[in-house]
């Protein structure tokens, strides 16, 4: 008699529940112990488009696929604590269009503690869903151009900062060039005059030696100043058809006058540019190559080694690669090469290589570089062979 008294207040008090959540606007639901739904209230019907609950629906099967473990995980772990669930997931309606909940649910207890019953309700959180998205795609969108815009400013700051810096050299420059190519100049005849006059003397004195030595450190002098002046004024090329074979041959035949110690196995494969033109300022590209080669003759250990000129041609475009079997370039001086006033040699400027490199940028060319320590470093230049109008070279 107790128990179908209890089995009646029960059941009672599961029709005004019923009769109450058929009247609320909400999305409610009641499922048995084992997560088995057993009610939808009319609201959760019309909205999903369920014609009626059966006893024991499993709401598995409307849920995203995506969705799906994640839900019954959330489900099993209110199961195992007794605690409440809660959990977004997507459910498909009856127009095939899935749409975001938010499930909420919690469990009913009879007096030893043991679930009889869940309670629950769904909140159709789509819009709010979607909102989030956005918001989500706004911000990475926002991220993405305040980045992109800090980049700008810092490169910009560095634009201006380099400016600064190349008006400063480019004063120095001037000072330099004004106070050292007189004295150099009148060296130059000095070293001249007495060339003509040891010509008479005994030839034990051996002069002539000497005075070489005395002429080729006034060119080298004289290359720190133009190299100094050229950096910082960087001058448009004067573009005009030009010989590359024969810039090549003038710049390896004065990089071996610089070096007339040296033991070296020249290789050259000049062929594809024979008699072929391309658009260059003839100075600044023999500035370019000299400076190259003079460097691969300098990392030939004990003066001797191979240095190799090769030219390949392509439809658009002349490549130049010159090897070296010298010491290479150890990887943290390697990005740095090109840096002005970067150099590992005693005596040496550090502006050979930034100024070949801003010449061949005024070409519309590259310069690559590939070395490996104790195997050699091999310069790659690409050059078009037709620039086209003035205005397209790069300022």
């Amino acid at each position: 008699v107790q128990k179908d008294e209890a089995f009646d207040l029960l059941r009672d008090r599961e029709i005004r529940f019923r009769q109450l959540a058929d009247a609320m606007p909400q999305l409610v639901w009641t499922a048995e112990p084992d997560g088995r739904v057993d009610y939808y209230n009319v609201r959760y019907k019309e909205y999903q488009g369920i014609e009626r609950t059966e006893k024991g629906f499993e709401w598995g099967p409307v849920l995203h696929e995506e969705d799906r473990e994640r839900t019954v995980s959330a489900f099993r772990n209110a199961l195992e604590s007794g605690g409440v669930y809660q959990v977004e997931h997507r459910v498909l309606l009856k127009n095939g269009v899935y749409r975001w909940h938010l499930s909420r649910g919690m469990p009913a207890r009879d007096e030893t503690g043991a679930i009889v019953k869940w309670y629950g309700t769904a909140t159709d959180i789509h819009d709010i869903k979607q909102a989030q998205e956005v918001l989500r795609r706004d911000k990475e969108t926002f991220e993405r151009v305040v980045g992109e815009r800090s980049r700008e400013l810092v490169q910009a700051q560095e634009e201006l900062d380099r400016a600064s810096r190349l008006s400063e050299i480019g004063q120095l420059g001037s000072v330099v060039a004004h106070e050292l190519r007189n004295p150099l100049a009148a060296i130059r005849m000095a070293g001249t005059n007495l060339k003509r006059k040891a010509a008479k003397c005994p030839s034990e004195l051996k002069l002539e030696r000497h005075l070489d030595s005395i002429d080729r450190k006034i060119s080298e002098s004289d290359q720190i100043i133009n190299d100094l002046l050229f950096y910082s004024r960087q001058k448009k090329p004067r573009l005009e058809p030009t010989d590359l074979s024969s810039i090549l041959e003038e710049s390896i035949d004065t990089a071996q006058a610089r070096h007339p110690d040296c033991r070296v196995q020249l290789l050259k494969k000049l062929d594809p540019v024979k008699n072929r033109k391309i658009d260059a300022d003839v100075l600044q590209l023999k500035e370019v190559f000299v400076n190259i080669i003079n460097n691969a003759f300098d990392s030939l250990e004990n003066k001797s080694g191979t240095v190799e000129v090769t030219v390949e041609s392509e439809e658009n475009t002349v490549i130049v690669k010159i090897r070296d079997t010298g010491k290479g370039i150890p990887p943290e001086n390697l990005k740095m090469i090109f840096e002005p006033f970067f150099s590992t040699k005693s005596s040496g400027t550090g502006l050979g290589l930034a100024v070949s490199h801003r010449i061949v940028e005024l070409h519309n060319g590259k310069i690559d570089v590939f070395s490996k320590v104790g195997q050699g470093t091999t310069m790659t230049v690409s050059l078009p062979k037709e620039q086209g109008s003035l205005a397209k070279v790069k300022s």
